[in-house]
């Protein structure tokens, strides 16, 4: 968990951080997690992940403004909200374009992925 003062009265305006402003506003960070041991089987790690996804799916439901940290995150249906916060996402695909025109460095839910298949391999194909 982390809270406090210092992360929630922290006021450069945004423009300094890539975190999500829902999680530089937040009181506490709550997590929802789940643990199995080396010799789990596919079927029971896929059911503690369920598990764990439906536990999300309770706070996202509860506090649809809220958002996550990037380092602590599951893999999430609206990463850009989620864990950019959509008005700092577009700040931050500009800074993108301007440091990485090539798109070459991409990471799952990293700002730009969106332009890469589900595998992270390939770039999407667009008919124009």
């Amino acid at each position: 968990m982390v809270a406090g003062r210092g992360v929630r009265e922290r006021d450069d305006g945004g423009e300094k951080v890539s975190t999500t402003p829902a999680w530089r506003r937040a009181v506490f960070n709550a997590e929802v997690i789940n643990a199995w041991s080396f010799n789990t089987s596919d079927q029971g790690i896929a059911e503690k992940v369920a598990g764990i996804q439906a536990g999300l799916d309770i706070l996202r439901k509860a506090y649809p403004d809220s958002g996550t940290y990037f380092a602590e995150a599951n893999l999430e249906p609206d990463f850009q909200q989620a864990l950019w916060g959509k008005n700092n996402y577009e700040r931050l695909l500009k800074i993108k374009a301007r440091v990485d025109p090539d798109d070459l460095f991409m990471c799952k839910q990293c700002v730009g992925s969106e332009k890469w298949d589900a595998s992270g391999n390939c770039r999407q194909r667009h008919s124009y």
